[in-house]
């Protein structure tokens, strides 16, 4: 039975390295970084990691852990970046309406 979880979780690792390679792609257009959908999934994907992880060690799946962390500091770098990109477009976009007279 273990190594029917083990081959699941596995499994789920691989298509959570499918849509990290999605998102990824998305994030080098700009305009896809600016996506709070994009941000959601990226730290929704961040948390499955984390929680994956944290029940491989749990269980002692090596492999399965040696992976999910690997995938959770892509995962980590993917997000950061994201976070980043997002918050100097609202830190552009303040200044912007500061410097045009906008209200604030």
């Amino acid at each position: 039975m273990k190594n029917v979880y083990e081959a699941d979780e596995a499994r789920m690792l691989q298509t959570i390295e499918r849509e990290l390679d999605l998102i990824e792609q998305r994030v080098r257009d700009r305009r896809c970084t600016l996506c709070p959908v994009l941000r959601e999934f990226a730290l929704l994907l961040l948390r499955a990691l984390t929680e994956r992880e944290r029940r491989a060690r749990r269980e002692g799946f090596e492999e399965v852990g040696t992976k999910a962390m690997a995938l959770r500091r892509r995962a980590t770098r993917l997000c950061i970046r994201v976070l980043v990109q997002q918050g100097m477009q609202g830190l552009s976009l303040a200044l912007s309406e500061g410097a045009s007279g906008g209200s604030g």
